[in-house]
């Protein structure tokens, strides 16, 4: 007779022991095991499967109470990620560079209130991202999708069971399986739909992880139903659940970032993990029993949770501590090593002493009062490092308000001026002020004369057209501003100086839509489904200029480095000859061109390069042979061959024979990888200002 299944204690426990070590491996050793990330998948189909049992038995007992249910939650969850978060705002606010101490205070903020998923959804993190700084509670957005799940899902079943549940446990499960099934389709086919449209945000968002935790539920019912079977299937049930564990092994180099989680690509990982649930410890293939059986497995299993929250944290402060830009292979199993020690201890003092019932005796009337301190203390963390981020962000105010200042009236070695002919700057290339990295897209100030300059966005059909500079009744020339967010950020040095000379700029600008005439090139990164409102709005702009007499000048920049002809080969090198074609219309129709060619793109964003650990004086620069020594703009000129149109370029502000700089006259040059920053464009303002005068 073949033995009924146990309870999968056994087999949970291993579950989690391999869940953790495959998340563990893929943060540490990413270029050994690619899609170790899975994990997380496999965890959340796991709480899917315990939390509905649980549920299930407490509601048909009568047992069940919200506030009994999220104590024991937060008994078992909150006391170890507390701390664990506390640990890391103070290793945050010692180790990591100020430019990065704010945003990453917000995101620990966000964890301690499980909404750091959404956080980072918001804030277009890329999980997978592998430069850069990343915020040490970056893990915590699958607690925080947990969390939530914990939250909506006991309503949803106690609600099903108020409605239906009370004719008995088979109708109680035939309600919960209707429910589970619901949220099993709707979710898998938003995350489908949302790992195409967006796979960035689509990673962390609750509903399109429901599925998962769905589908565990499922298992969960299907466990007393397989109790009581009987019959000879013991050699299949062995052969199926070696499959499965084959299937969750193989995961881990047959997936990748670019596989497309969470979408249907992870459907076998999480079915295998159902199956594997279900079965428990009655698969009869004894072999695997010693392996999931044996002493480590099960202790990793134990201290999975704790191993979670410590084993990140560790990862990306120790290079700050350590002084250095990356870590050894020795450094990383060191790591390992330590972040085993510490869960050890973790769940000793601290899970098994709040989750243990004889620790914290359950009284009447004092359950509410407990679960209201831990939520108080969570939000008593929130709170405080929600405060000192919103200090930090204050610095980056005043340091953009400095920044702003000493650019209205530069001194000889400030910014671009250092590279000025006779300059004597030996520290241009050095940060005057280690604060000035504290400026920000968000805090930096354009403060345009008269008016402000504006921009459409990607998919907008709409041209969204602004001024400044001198106003209209006093101004004796009319330029117009046309390009992308690449000319956008020339306003700025045109702000210097266009209010005094009495010269009114007007803006046509639209984010990552290059000005030109051929309707198969595009910026590389503008969205298929944005590229007909792109064609659309330049030629929009171009007719709007055409047909103004009063523009006589027109000021043409865009991101070139991106500018791209797309064909059914790919993207290949765009031959200016769109572009030329547009500005030999507006010379044809009596106006002048100047062509502000596009500055060097850096091979990382520059914040990320100064927030880096163990970086010398002179660092984030990068062979200037990197750097194509022509752009479209540049062809595009060329063949425009007309003494009405002029180029300038700037790229000797941040090359020199063998180098390219992104610190210019001791500030930063760049606010990303591509824009320059606004105090570096006013800097350059007295070569703009002589250029334009020349095209009169």
């Amino acid at each position: 007779m073949t033995p009924r299944p146990s309870s999968p204690i056994a087999a949970i426990q291993a579950l989690r022991a391999f869940a953790v070590s495959w998340v563990v491996l893929d943060h540490a050793f990413p270029w050994l095991l690619p899609g170790g990330f899975v994990g997380v998948d496999i965890f959340f189909v796991i709480s899917g499967h315990l939390i509905t049992a649980h549920l299930i038995g407490e509601l048909a007992r009568g047992e069940f109470t919200f506030a009994r249910f999220y104590l024991r939650r937060a008994r078992r969850l909150l006391p170890a990620a507390l701390s664990v978060l506390i640990l890391t705002l103070i290793g945050t606010l010692w180790l990591l560079p100020p430019a990065w101490t704010a945003e990453t205070l917000g995101g620990i903020g966000a964890a301690a209130i499980y909404g750091v998923n959404w956080w980072l959804a918001a804030h277009a993190v890329d999980y997978f991202a592998d430069s850069g700084v990343i915020s040490p509670v970056n893990h915590f957005w699958s607690l925080s999708v947990e969390e939530q799940f914990y939250l909506v899902w006991p309503a949803l079943l106690w609600a099903g069971w108020r409605l239906f549940g009370r004719r008995g446990a088979p109708a109680l499960r035939r309600t919960v399986a209707a429910l589970l099934t619901g949220v099993f389709a709707l979710s898998l086919l938003a995350a489908t739909l949302a790992t195409r449209h967006d796979p960035g945000p689509a990673y962390f968002l609750t509903y399109t992880r429901a599925w998962e935790f769905a589908l565990g539920g499922l298992s969960a019912l299907a466990v007393p139903r397989l109790a009581r079977t009987r019959g000879g299937w013991t050699r299949t049930r062995a052969l199926s659940v070696l499959f499965g564990w084959a299937v969750l092994v193989a995961s881990g180099w047959l997936l990748s970032p670019r596989s497309g989680v969470p979408g249907p690509v992870t459907l076998p990982v999480v079915l295998a993990t159902a199956w594997l649930l279900i079965i428990g410890d009655g698969h009869g293939a004894r072999p695997l029993h010693r392996v999931i059986a044996w002493a480590p497995v099960q202790r990793l299993g134990d201290i999975s949770y704790s191993v979670y929250l410590w084993h990140w944290p560790l990862l990306i402060l120790a290079p700050f501590a350590l002084g250095v830009e990356a870590l050894s292979v020795v450094q990383r199993l060191a790591l390992l090593g330590a972040t085993l020690i510490l869960s050890a201890l973790s769940w000793r003092f601290i899970e098994t002493r709040f989750r243990s019932p004889g620790a914290a005796p359950h009284r009447a009337g004092t359950t509410g009062r407990r679960l209201a301190a831990f939520v108080a203390l969570s939000l008593a963390l929130a709170g405080l490092a929600f405060g000192l981020a919103r200090h930090q962000s204050g610095k980056s105010a005043e340091v953009a308000t400095r920044l702003f200042a000493l650019s209205q009236d530069p001194a000889p070695c400030f910014g671009a001026r250092a590279s000025e002919p006779g300059a004597d700057c030996p520290a241009s290339h050095r940060l005057a002020d280690p604060d000035f990295a504290l400026q920000t897209w968000a805090s930096q100030i354009i403060a345009l004369p008269n008016g402000t300059s504006c921009q459409s966005e990607p998919g907008e059909a709409t041209l969204a057209r602004c001024a400044f500079g001198a106003p209209p009744e006093t101004a004796t020339r009319r330029v117009a501003l046309l390009g992308d967010s690449h000319a956008g950020m020339w306003a700025s040095a045109l702000g210097q100086f266009v209010a005094t000379d009495g010269i009114r700029v007007e803006t046509f600008l639209a984010s990552s839509c290059p000005t030109t005439d051929a309707p198969d090139v595009f910026a590389t990164y503008l969205a298929p489904e944005n590229r007909a409102a792109c064609l659309s709005l330049r030629a929009e702009a171009t007719g709007i200029i055409l047909n103004d007499p009063a523009i006589d000048t027109v000021i043409v920049s865009g991101n070139a480095y991106q500018l791209k002809r797309w064909t059914e080969a790919g993207w290949v090198e765009d031959d200016g000859a769109g572009l030329a074609r547009v500005w030999a219309r507006f010379i044809a129709a009596g106006k002048r061109v100047l062509v502000i060619d596009d500055v060097p793109m850096l091979p990382w964003k520059l914040p990320d390069c100064l927030a880096r650990p163990g970086q010398d004086a002179e660092a984030c620069t990068h062979p200037a042979a990197e750097v194509p020594p022509e752009t479209p703009l540049a062809r595009a000129f060329r063949r425009l061959g007309s003494d009405r149109a002029r180029l300038i370029s700037f790229k000797d502000v941040f090359c020199d024979a063998t180098t390219c700089h992104s610190i210019i006259g001791g500030i930063p040059a760049y606010m990303d990888s591509d824009h320059i920053s606004a105090p570096l464009s006013r800097s350059l303002a007295p070569r703009l200002r002589a250029a334009l005068s020349e095209t009169r």
